[in-house]
């Protein structure tokens, strides 16, 4: 079975529009929730220049995805100003570190602003 991590990867401070009420505790209820959901780990991130969050190992069921998906659901409800973009890699493929972090797939769920026109 495939072994995952979901990697949650958050806007700077910078790309966050000034019509945007960014909540510093609403991001913090965010990262709570993922903790108790997947559990947060300090290992294994992706991006050196982002904030993001890595989950525990976990294996790919039906189960699982679908905590996947209700994470997905709970972040737009947080953040209604939002786009979560959802995509999947093969660790090893994306820098040959699968075997380092114990998992195969990287499950990579960006959140980034809806454009203001």
């Amino acid at each position: 079975m495939t072994r995952c991590r979901l990697h949650v990867i958050l806007p700077d401070n910078d790309e966050v529009p000034y019509e945007i009420a960014w909540s510093e505790s609403t991001v913090e209820t965010l990262r709570t929730r993922f903790d108790d959901t997947f559990g947060l780990v300090d290992t294994a991130s992706i991006q050196d220049n982002k904030q993001e969050w890595v989950s525990d190992v976990f294996e790919e069921t039906e189960q699982n995805m679908s905590r996947v998906d209700e994470f997905e659901r709970t972040c737009d409800e947080l953040f209604s100003e939002i786009d979560t973009l959802m995509t999947r890699r093969e660790r090893d493929k994306m820098d040959g570190q699968g075997t380092a972090f114990d998992y195969d797939d990287a499950l990579m769920l960006q959140l980034t602003f809806r454009l203001v026109t």
